[in-house]
């Protein structure tokens, strides 16, 4: 993401990114303010502006806490510009246990979702979902059919009708 003003909040990247200059995990060209936000993705680029969270920060900019950034990911947490406090570097498993510091917005990952980084509690696998109504499945069949991807996203079952958002 690229950007010269304004708020990153609750953002994360887990793909590999690379380029010229001002490159960045979370955002290229930093004069916002990022918080509650990580990076696992390989960050690399042809200059020294190059950070696992942010490519290359303005004086006005800053990494609010709290930002995470994975071992390994780039040389740094930010390319150009220094950060009091600094983002935080973790190993792979230290990362995965994060959810709660993020805020929240977040919930740890189910099994290998998201590779068993945090995620967004939005794009968050259903859980522990039970249903109960006259004529409809029982909460156990509505689990697995979840699980599986096989349940609709309305389910209608006499003159009861579910909806699932």
């Amino acid at each position: 993401m690229a950007g010269s003003s304004g708020s990153l909040q609750n953002c994360f990247n887990s793909g590999m990114v690379s380029g010229a200059d001002r490159i960045g995990g979370v955002v290229g060209n930093a004069g916002s303010y990022i918080k509650s936000s990580y990076n696992t993705g390989a960050v690399s680029g042809e200059t020294s502006y190059a950070g696992s969270l942010i490519g290359y920060k303005t004086s006005s900019s800053a990494v609010g806490t709290p930002c995470f950034w994975l071992e390994g990911s780039a040389e740094k947490a930010v390319g150009y510009g220094t950060q009091t406090p600094a983002p935080v570097m973790d190993t792979s498993e230290t990362l995965k246990t994060k959810a709660a510091d993020l805020g929240d917005a977040w919930t740890d990952a189910h099994g290998d979702e998201n590779g068993g980084y945090p995620v967004l509690k939005a794009f968050s696998y259903i859980t522990g979902f039970r249903l109960s109504a006259p004529g409809a499945e029982t909460g156990d069949a509505i689990d697995q059919r979840i699980k599986t991807g096989t349940i609709p996203t309305t389910l209608t079952r006499g003159a009861v009708h579910f909806r699932i958002t």
